[in-house]
């Protein structure tokens, strides 16, 4: 009896480290730095609504937007294609 407590004691511990102590790709850090410079140089047309910030080390940029205000950014030159939209109630 008191053998099979033991051994479920140890499965349970086993089994819990194995869950809780497995990195997930969803919770990695993102790639290590390189020789890229990442530089906001606007917003057109100009406004308070919005906010950029280059964060994590030129990894991320954030973009903050008032409530009730659209944001599409752009592609690429030449074409420049709507390439993400953030609509009024926050929806992407």
């Amino acid at each position: 009896m008191i053998r099979a407590a033991a051994a479920l004691i140890v499965g349970l511990i086993v089994t819990v480290g194995a869950l809780v102590g497995t990195p997930s790709n969803a919770h990695a850090d993102a790639a290590g730095p390189t020789d890229y410079l990442t530089e906001i140089i606007g917003v057109e047309p100009a406004t308070d609504a919005v906010g950029l910030e280059v964060v994590g080390g030129d990894a991320f940029i954030e973009l903050t937007v008032v409530p009730g205000h659209e944001v599409v950014v752009l592609g690429y030159l030449p074409d420049q294609e709507p390439y993400l939209r953030f609509g009024p109630d926050g929806v992407v």
